[in-house]
């Protein structure tokens, strides 16, 4: 993919294949080789980017919290 970050958190689980994930934000390592039944976790506005370096397609869940805003009425 094309680099992309998003205002909520993300999570992922790879199902099947590998899926290479790609971290932009210099406080980690950079890249990351996902296989099935590992997870990631990335916190809103993590710029990062995936990719598949192999000939087999990859099945990837993941989910994006929508952002969260404190109630101001609190």
């Amino acid at each position: 993919t094309e680099p992309e970050a998003h205002p909520g958190d993300e999570g992922l689980y790879v199902a099947s294949g590998v899926l290479n994930l790609r971290v932009l934000d210099g406080s980690r390592p950079n890249w990351f080789e996902l296989r099935p039944g590992d997870g990631f976790y990335l916190p809103a506005g993590t710029p990062h980017e995936y990719h598949n370096a192999f000939g087999e397609p990859a099945v990837v869940y993941f989910g994006v919290a929508p952002r969260w805003l404190p109630d101001e009425r609190a």
